[in-house]
This record gives structure tokens, sequence and C-alpha cells, in this order.
């Protein structure tokens, strides 16, 4: 089951004017499970939403594994935490929530950063 984080997410890659769509649990590792939330395979690009199961330090070792690895084979992560996907002008980064994640997910994939 998605998180309403991913779901956010998911609906700012579809809206239109949104460049090529992104792959939804790819698995990028041939001897782990490890599978991205959404990926852009041929830009080695993927997304990771970060939701309240990866506070503890057991998760939180098992993403650096997870993350370090996908590093080592060329891909850039791009994390974000779930928390933050509703729009909040109280927050001076990402204030419009997911559809801000998207923005930079995009300016990555089009070499503006």
């Amino acid at each position: 089951m998605k998180s309403e984080a991913e779901e956010a997410f998911w609906a700012a890659c579809t809206a239109p004017g949104g460049v090529v769509l992104p792959l939804r649990e790819l698995r990028f590792d041939a001897s782990r499970k490890w599978r991205f939330d959404f990926a852009w395979p041929d830009q080695a690009l993927a997304v990771e939403i970060e939701g309240s199961g990866h506070r503890s330090i057991v998760t939180f070792r098992k993403d650096t594994e997870k993350y370090n690895a996908a590093i080592a084979q060329g891909w850039r992560v791009m994390r974000f935490l779930g928390c933050d996907y509703k729009p909040s002008r109280s927050r001076a980064i990402y204030p419009d929530g997911a559809a801000d994640w998207y923005r930079e997910v995009v300016a990555v994939l089009c070499g503006a950063r």
C-alpha cells in the first residue's frame, strides 16, 4: 500500500506539463529486494519518500546500506520526508509539499541542479 505522501508525489508527476514519468517500486539491486519508491532509470535518479517507519536506528542503518549501495551503482537518490507532502506556508522549504518535491526533481532531471 502506498502512503499518502507517495500518492501526492505521483499526482504531481502525472499533472499536466509533467516530464517523463518515473517507474514506481523499481527493484534496483539483483541480489537484494531493495526498491526505490520512484525512479528514472535512464537518468539513474531515484526518489525515496521517508515515512515514520524510517525513524528507528535499525531502519536508519538499513536505509544507509541501501542508499550507499545505490550510489555505488551509479544512482542519485533524492530523499523527502513523508510528513512534508501537504502544502504548508509555515515551512520555509517545500511550502507546496509534494509539488515542490516534483519541481526539484525536474530541475535535476533537466540538469539545472
